[in-house]
């Protein structure tokens, strides 16, 4: 077979082809126009108008020798296969591939005939085919070819073979194409493999190779290897040139996109501004090289430098760079790079506060990337999260939430989108939902998030940082305290690592754990959170600020729970002496303040004093909210957490009330927070179950025990549901509910509710417990109640078992009612000993 595509002198080379003219005019005059040399002459010289580039000559020339060599050998011939398949390769050269697969389907044929299956012309030809198909994009078909083409010379010769190293390199960057990674990473070391054992290292074949496979592993994100391998390249190629070449600056180029990835920077802009100031000093005419690299540094310097505004002028610089490659008008169609530099302007005016800016560039990004790379690409994908994440920071939650559920659906269905970004379009969605209060449909999407990102990108990245304090707020508002700390401790080491021991999100929290640590009764620990959490505000925002206020208050409502009534009170004057210096009286803070003010009078007894100071906390939130009527308002993601304070004052002011035996006043209030509870976080929410527990108990002391039962049902429903049933707080609520039925007289439930209640009980605290001790008192009871005066005793004397057990003497007031139960229960039984009574006594 005849090769084709040497380069030779163009002197020489017209030399030549006069002299072939001289001949084949000679020949025709002697011979005639059948003439075999003829024949062989227009061979000759369709080969030299091969070497020459000039491929519709060759062609021209091969056809008059075919037609003169069929007259002569007719169309099984050998030497018809040669011509035909010289044809084929010129076809090849011109880009005519369908032509081309013709003429050497033909010489295939012809071949095969003429000579063995795994003759050498033969693979030639498969290799051709191979070329023809790969023009056509039939991948498929074009990788069959060359792998046959690759058989016979692996079959033929023993040794490496240079033809073998170039149909592996096709076949790598076929396999590449088509997102083979594993296929075509095997091809191309096979390929480097050959190349340095025939060449040796220092080669331009095995600097583009190794260029070829850095570019694959820095597809598989293998960024270690890659670098070694583009280090690699760049060695040979500055060795073989001795001057700066377009190779070189690609290589720099590509250096410096690996060590963006390892987020090492300074590298990176160092290898970027190499390739730039390479390509700018050889060639006067602008590159488009120029443009990318650009771009890539603009990102850095954008990302890692936080220079928003040399960013930007980098990529004005890259789109000056594009506009003088492509002209004014080419430069504006829609292609990836466009694109990537437009997404990087709309990146800088959204970390500016721009949104609209921001969302106008992302909208022209998007369409940019729909035309040049299909609507379903990540580089799609990517632009709606980012128009999502920047609606989302302008407080825009439903436009947030239709584009990243777009978003997520392209990084779900598209093959070979990253783990992370998947996981980041999650942590997203699910923000959103927490927003909107959506716990149960958020919890999934950030706890994937979350696991996802901790596994990528380590536990302290900032990322996982955030999804762990969301997942933390949703466990400590399902009362999983135990889940809830363990997220908001993930949360806490991993904004201090990231952000810095100060940054006022460390601040929110340490406020978060406090509240889990006064959930669970630990009020030393929740005061020392908040502490800290009120330092970092105090050095963030300034000691007077509305925001150190905000954390003060904070920290006195740990500190009435710790008794600590005085700091509480000099807390709650620090934040009113601020929101005073500030000209603040009609604020949700103020009304804060009123609030933990008559917390710290109930705690000391004073309910007069505190039912003024709810009053007073209420009339402000009253003068401060909305109609709580309209859903609008309810709904508004802002004003929540406003209601929500509003719904928990009405709480405690109505338990007040009880206290003091203001039963109407209280059933109102109690009331109002049940409402305001049921719209803000729905029928099933824990904090609506507490409410109707306390209202239950107020109307049970008023012996009326039929709307009392119908709240407790309730209750204990809501709390089944949301907190398992085995939870303490649901073993407290059947005891309620056994109460109830005892003053029913429907002795038969109340015993079965409180041996329900018990072995709750028995799991949380253990079997000899002064809970447990507690529930049998009221147990015996039940039994006593239905003549069952035995089983009465029983439970008694188990009862002062366990009481004495765990410590507790005879002045104990649990103990005497036991003691004092049983006493008359044996007294009724006959059973009664002088002995027995005084022992108990």
């Amino acid at each position: 077979m005849m090769a084709v595509g040497i380069q030779d002198s163009s002197e020489t080379s017209n030399d030549l082809m006069a002299c072939f003219d001289g001949a084949m005019a000679l020949v025709r005059k002697i011979f005639g126009s059948d003439a075999e040399q003829l024949a062989s002459l227009l061979h000759r010289r369709g080969i030299c108008e091969g070497i020459r580039r000039n491929f519709p000559q060759a062609i021209a020339s091969y056809a008059e020798s075919l037609t003169i060599y069929k007259k002569i050998y007719g169309d099984r011939h050998i030497t018809i296969g040669n011509l035909l398949f010289n044809m084929g390769v010129c076809f090849n050269e011109g880009g005519e591939a369908e032509k081309a697969i013709k003429c050497l389907a033909k010489a295939h044929d012809l071949t095969c005939e003429m000579l063995e299956e795994d003759h050498s012309d033969i693979a030639d030809i498969d290799f051709q085919m191979g070329t023809a198909y790969k023009l056509l994009e039939d991948y498929t078909a074009s990788v069959k070819c060359y792998e046959r083409s690759l058989l016979i010379l692996k079959q033929i010769s023993m040794a490496d073979n240079p033809k073998i190293a170039s149909i592996m390199q096709d076949v790598g960057d076929i396999c590449y194409s088509c997102n083979d990674i594993e296929k075509a990473e095997r091809c191309y070391r096979e390929c480097l493999r050959v190349r340095m054992n025939l060449e040796g290292r220092e080669s331009a074949n095995v600097a583009k190779t190794l260029a070829k496979l850095g570019a694959l592993l820095r597809t598989k994100r293998d960024y270690t290897e890659a670098l070694r391998c583009f280090e690699d390249s760049l060695v040979v190629r500055v060795q073989l040139s001795g001057k700066e070449t377009d190779e070189i600056a690609s290589s720099y180029f590509d250096l410096g996109s690996v060590h963006d990835l390892l987020n090492a920077d300074k590298k990176a802009i160092f290898c970027y501004s190499e390739s730039i100031r390479m390509y700018v000093a050889m060639d006067a005419e602008p590159k488009l090289s120029v443009a990318k690299a650009l771009s890539n540094k603009a990102a850095i310097v954008m990302s890692k430098e936080d220079d928003d505004q040399r960013a930007m002028h980098i990529y004005h610089r890259a789109l000056d760079v594009r506009r003088a490659c492509l002209g004014p008008a080419a430069s504006e169609r829609p292609a990836v790079d466009l694109a990537d530099i437009i997404w990087g302007q709309a990146s800088i005016y959204d970390r500016m506060g721009e949104h609209e800016q921001a969302l106008s560039y992302y909208e022209k990004c998007l369409a940019c990337y729909q035309e040049s790379v299909g609507h379903e690409s990540s580089q799609v994908a990517r632009c709606i999260q980012s128009i999502s994440d920047s609606f989302l920071r302008g407080g825009h939650y439903t436009q947030a939430h239709d584009a990243v559920v777009e978003a997520l659906r392209l990084r779900e269905a598209i093959p070979g989108v990253p783990e992370e970004d998947i996981a980041d379009s999650m942590l997203t969605l699910g923000t959103i939902l927490f927003a909107w209060r959506e716990y149960e449909n958020a919890l999934p999407y950030l706890e994937r998030a979350c696991s996802t990102l901790m596994r990528i990108r380590g536990k302290f990245h900032i990322s996982v940082g955030s999804a762990s304090y969301l997942l933390g707020a949703i466990y400590e508002s399902m009362q999983d305290y135990e889940k809830a700390m363990s997220r908001l401790k993930d949360s806490l080491n991993a904004r201090k690592r990231a952000l810095g021991e100060e940054h006022i999100d460390v601040a929110k929290v340490l406020t978060l754990i406090g509240k889990v640590h006064s959930a669970l009764g630990e009020p030393d620990s929740a005061v020392l959170c908040f502490e800290e959490a009120l330092e970092i505000a105090r050095k963030a925002f300034g000691s007077d600020s509305e925001e150190a206020a905000e954390y003060l208050l904070d920290l006195a409502a740990a500190l009435v729970a710790e008794d600590e009534t005085e700091k509480a009170k000099a807390c709650v004057d620090d934040a009113l002496r601020t929101f005073k210096m500030k000209q603040i009286n009609n604020h949700v803070g103020v009304a804060k303040c009123s609030s933990i003010k008559a917390m710290i009078y109930e705690k000391i007894g004073n309910l007069d004093a505190a039912r003024e100071w709810y009053m007073n906390s209420v009339k402000i939130l009253d003068s401060l909210l909305p109609d709580v009527a309209s859903k609008e308002f309810l709904d508004d993601v802002d004003l929540h957490d406003d209601y929500l304070e509003l719904a928990s004052t009405l709480f405690k002011f109505a338990n007040v009330d009880d206290m003091i035996g203001d039963e109407r006043e209280a059933i109102n209030l109690y009331h109002r927070s049940i409402h305001l509870y049921r719209s803000l976080q729905g029928e099933d929410h824990l904090n609506v179950a507490n409410v109707q527990y306390h209202m239950a108990l107020m109307l049970g002391r008023h012996e009326q025990f039929e709307k009392a039962m119908d709240l407790l049902q309730d209750a204990l429903r809501i709390r089944v549901k949301n907190l398992g049933k085995d939870h303490p707080d649901v073993a407290t609520c059947l005891f309620a509910i056994g109460v109830a039925y005892d003053k029913n007289q429907e002795y038969d439930d109340a015993i079965l509710t409180y041996q329900e209640c018990m072995r709750i009980q028995k799991l949380e605290y253990g079997p000899e417990s002064v809970e447990v001790a507690t529930t049998l008192e009221n147990y015996g009871i039940a039994k006593g109640n239905s003549n069952d005066l035995r089983g009465a005793v029983e439970s008694w004397e188990e009862g002062l078992e366990i009481m004495m057990a765990l410590g507790y003497d005879e002045t104990n007031q649990l103990i005497i009612n036991l003691a004092g139960h049983r006493e008359i229960a044996l007294l009724l039984l006959g059973e009664s000993k002088a002995d027995e009574s005084e022992g108990a006594k």
